[in-house]
């Protein structure tokens, strides 16, 4: 079970990015491993032993970038993701034939 005081003090901002960006980078290659896995919100919280808001927004961070989905029971692993925001190099592409 992730420990509370790594999440951040009582004072100002409470969120810990790097951590929280470390559990989304485990959770998302745990995903990506299994590409058949499907888990439940609570099957999720057990594999990944994490307490239920924390896991909650984890998951709810990963259907946002497109890397896992949600059936509205289930997640799993999005194999035909295509990324929220187009990668750095094509923006710039993008931008060129525009001029």
């Amino acid at each position: 079970m992730l420990d509370n005081t790594i999440l951040g003090s009582s004072r100002g901002d409470r969120r810990n990015h790097p951590v929280r960006d470390a559990l989304v980078r485990r959770v998302r290659a745990e995903f990506a491993e299994m590409p058949g896995m499907c888990l439940t919100a609570p099957q999720a919280r057990r594999l990944f032993g994490l307490r239920p808001d924390v896991s909650d927004r984890i998951l709810a961070t990963l259907v946002q970038q497109r890397a896992i989905v949600c059936d509205g029971e289930r997640y799993r692993f999005n194999e035909l993701r295509t990324p929220a925001h187009p990668p750095l190099a094509a923006s710039h592409a993008l931008v060129r034939r525009a001029s």
